[in-house]
């Protein structure tokens, strides 16, 4: 079964993501800032990380750069889930090693397109 650890400070988000992903047959972790993403994806080593930026606490780059440095979980893909679009934004994720973005509010049938893509079903 493959793990997807979802980083996202609106609850109401993040527990209809978790809802969805374990109906589609996914393992999901929660959790509701970088901070909080960063020991979930230590101890869970997750397929795929779908994250937001804008988070209190450390922020979705923030989080990306810390995965990044760490050999245990640099190999995890990231992508990020914004209400951003400023083309700045993107580049900065990308940068960092995000693997894509998806733009809020985002079709669940274009995040479970997404995760397809990166981790197969």
């Amino acid at each position: 079964m493959k793990t997807i650890l979802i980083v996202e400070d609106n609850q109401a988000i993040r527990t209809e993501l978790l809802g969805v992903l374990g109906l589609e047959g996914y393992e999901a972790l929660g959790a509701e800032n970088g901070d909080a993403g960063i020991l979930l994806a230590q101890q869970y080593q997750p397929d795929l990380i779908i994250s937001d930026i804008t988070m209190p606490g450390l922020d979705g780059y923030e989080m990306i750069a810390a995965l990044r440095q760490n050999l245990q979980t640099a190999h995890i893909p990231v992508v990020f889930m914004t209400g951003e679009s400023e083309p700045t934004i993107i580049q900065q994720g990308l940068q960092l090693g995000a693997v894509g973005f998806l733009t809020k509010p985002c079709p669940l049938k274009d995040i479970l397109a997404t995760i397809t893509k990166h981790v197969g079903s």
